[in-house]
């Protein structure tokens, strides 16, 4: 995503919706993602970010640690090799930076056991339990399992957690892989309408509908309750 893509949709976000550097990539592999984070902060967004460091700078730590972060959680690999990064030296390098930035909510997670290069920098943050996740089955292997369709009344408490893409489109979530629920688009629509058009609707429909393949059925995260 550009800059300027960036900077125009979020000037239609209201200031109390917080902004998650997440979702269906890494943040840092966006050579402008500490430009962005810093022009969200000026605009006195609440921000969260959930990152590998892949594509992370030193430089970029010294300008961000001063930010309140509601939360800033680290994905580091395991010990098991299902997590695809480089554990060499410039990685350890900026992961030693963080685990010394004084962030506030500093938090790590992974899969399997900690790598034995890893654990003794992140020793002392603070670990989330996360489970493995199909992303609503569209994520399949070896140690992914596959999640049955779900009846019954569907409730999600992150159905505005939405994610924006590089054209200005909005996925419904960040397990919408396959981009199945587009709700609207930020550079040519309004913030509130992307949840007073069809693409949602459908989905608050097919929450209530049994018959309904909407993704969320197929949702196996601790968000999603049925009733």
């Amino acid at each position: 995503m550009r800059f300027d893509t960036f900077n125009r949709c979020l000037s239609k976000i209201p200031p109390d919706v917080s902004i998650h550097f997440l979702g269906m990539a890494e943040p840092w592999l966006n050579p402008d993602c500490t430009k962005m984070l810093m022009r969200t902060h000026e605009a006195g967004y609440r921000i969260s970010v959930s990152t590998t460091l892949m594509g992370m700078r030193l430089s970029d730590i010294e300008m961000f640690k001063s930010i309140p972060f509601e939360m800033f959680i680290l994905h580091l690999p395991g010990d098991d090799n299902t997590m695809n990064l480089k554990v060499d030296k410039p990685y350890l390098n900026v992961l030693t930076q963080i685990c010394n930035a004084d962030l506030q909510n500093l938090r790590q997670k992974r899969f399997g056991k900690s790598h034995p290069e890893i654990e003794p920098i992140v020793k002392g943050v603070k670990e989330i339990q996360w489970p493995t996740m199909n992303r609503s089955n569209n994520l399949t292997g070896e140690h992914i399992p596959v999640t049955k369709k779900v009846k019954g009344n569907i409730k999600c408490h992150r159905i505005r957690n939405n994610v924006l893409l590089p054209n200005g489109e909005v996925a419904l979530c960040c397990n919408d892989y396959g981009l199945r629920h587009i709700i609207g688009n930020l550079l040519t629509g309004s913030y509130g309408a992307l949840f007073n058009g069809d693409e949602f609707r459908k989905v608050r429909t097919g929450m209530k509908d049994n018959a309904s393949e909407i993704l969320c059925r197929y949702c196996s995260e601790p968000c999603m309750k049925v009733t």
